[in-house]
């Protein structure tokens, strides 16, 4: 390239000024090609960058998410254990067996007296699992219909049993249901 330049100077076809501007354009196209591929680096850098902060952003929203529910779960079990401990109905053990079913699919029993069993019976008591007893023996007990209902509003797994087909509620108890 230089050949033809100091021909076409010689042949007075091109000045000197002309060909210190020719210079230095082919200067300024050779260093934008030797800092375009520092640019795309620093595009691949940049890029990487972002896509590591959209990772780290992901995983954040799923911490949350996962605390958020557990936040919920334990608010939910505190709603209901105050209901359940302010709100028992009080029963004497007897010799009726009522039974339900416990969470994963456990059959369970009261003992209860007469007055007890006919409140479950009319639906005017029901059976709630307590959130964190203490002991095993501790984990179910009998609340009003309000606070099961209100329960039911809350967590409807909570409540174990209660029954709301109270239609019959003025039907006295058969002889078979008293013994």
């Amino acid at each position: 390239m230089q050949n033809l330049r100091d021909k076409l100077l010689k042949a007075g076809l091109v000045n000197k000024k002309h060909q210190r501007r020719a210079e230095h354009a082919d200067r300024q196209k050779k260093r934008k090609r030797q800092a375009e591929p520092e640019g795309t680096a620093e595009q691949k850098r940049l890029a990487a960058y972002e896509q590591k902060l959209a990772a780290e952003r992901e995983k954040s929203r799923a911490l949350d998410a996962q605390r958020r529910l557990q936040r919920e779960a334990k608010e939910r079990d505190l709603r209901v254990r105050y209901l359940t401990d302010h709100h028992r109905v009080s029963w004497k053990r007897g010799d009726r067996k009522w039974f339900f079913v416990a969470r994963g699919g456990t059959m369970l029993h009261f003992g209860l007296d007469a007055e007890a069993a006919r409140q479950l019976n009319y639906g005017a008591a029901a059976i709630v699992e307590v959130p964190g007893a203490p002991s095993p023996d501790a984990a179910h007990t009998l609340v009003d219909r309000a606070t099961a209902d209100l329960i039911w509003s809350i967590d409807d797994a909570y409540v174990r049993f209660l029954n709301r087909d109270t239609n019959d509620s003025d039907r006295p108890l058969r002889a078979w249901e008293l013994d």
